[in-house]
């Protein structure tokens, strides 16, 4: 496998790994070489695949080799650039259009008001993941793959709604933290002025039994009251849904490119017990010409036993 810098100079580098991640909003290559390579963009060739690419960060690692992340020119010049902004109803698909991206989603949007302005791509994400609102759904989140498409996420309707995929593999780590629920309540009273300037209060449950709160929504306007009632559901299962994760290897029986992040998949034969693929990775060796896969998988709290 080899980096070509943009003068053409060939750098042969190993442990290739492509990650999709729904934490980070968008796919990420890291690869290891002998030296830091001093240049930002480049190629990335295998023998099966090729990148072009933007070095983000480069770390000197234990055995005096270097860890270069990066990721495809694509998404770099997404991710530097700035939204035009927009304020007003549509839907997600309305959204984005009106944006510029490319956007999919096998879930239904709602039609919401937005106030979005001027900004970057990642500030962009961080409100549509608080605000962004699925037809029943809760837990909203956005990725950005290496073509600089933009695919929208439920988790809510994943665990509800999606079909679940047989996935074998082996558990190398598991881990359940609930601590956040201490801070997190289900259930909340919210009083709020509707657009005629009128009180009204209403009860807002998500899970039942972890807690009660009240919200104060000040605003006469309407049209914020449904965003702040969206951004306590989004939060709240996005806490939820991601209480137990584990951490697999695919074992050789699986078709690993039949898998994508936001699937649901059931583990080892246990049809009752699902999960939602939270992350990806796809490493390769030239020298063992065989990739490995590895997943985290996540869920919503569990009792161990």
């Amino acid at each position: 496998m080899w980096f070509i810098a943009k003068d053409k100079r060939k750098v042969q580098i190993g442990d290739l790994v492509i990650m999709d991640d729904l934490s980070t909003y968008h796919n990420v290559i890291t690869f290891t070489s002998l030296g830091f390579l001093f240049t930002n963009e480049g190629k990335i060739e295998t023998d099966v695949v090729t990148f072009d690419v933007h070095i983000e960060n480069q770390v000197q690692t234990d055995n005096n080799q270097v860890k270069v992340e990066c990721v495809t020119m694509d998404v770099y010049n997404a991710f530097n650039a700035t939204t035009a902004g927009y304020t007003g109803r549509t839907t997600l698909n309305g959204l984005f259009s009106k944006l510029g991206f490319n956007y999919k989603s096998n879930y239904q949007s709602n039609n919401t008001y937005f106030s979005i302005p001027q900004c970057m791509v990642v500030s962009m994400f961080d409100a549509l993941t608080k605000y962004a609102s699925f037809a029943n759904g809760g837990g909203a989140h956005f990725f950005m793959n290496e073509k600089g498409n933009v695919n929208g996420y439920d988790y809510k309707l994943i665990k509800e709604k999606g079909k679940a995929l047989p996935m074998v593999a082996e558990i190398n780590g598991r881990s359940s933290k609930t601590d956040w629920i201490n801070f997190n309540p289900s259930e909340y009273d919210i009083n709020y002025w509707d657009n005629n300037n009128k009180f009204k209060k209403e009860t807002l449950k998500t899970i039942k039994g972890h807690g009660r709160a009240v919200i104060n929504v000040t605003d006469t306007t309407g049209v914020y009251y449904d965003a702040v009632k969206q951004e306590v559901v989004n939060n709240f299962y996005n806490k939820w849904f991601t209480s137990y994760v584990l951490n697999v290897t695919l074992l050789a029986v699986n078709n690993p490119h039949a898998f994508k992040v936001g699937d649901l998949i059931y583990l080892n034969n246990d049809k009752e017990d699902t999960y939602i693929i939270k992350a990806l990775a796809v490493g390769y060796s030239e020298a063992q010409k065989v990739g490995s896969f590895g997943a985290t998988l996540i869920s919503e709290p569990k009792l161990l036993v």
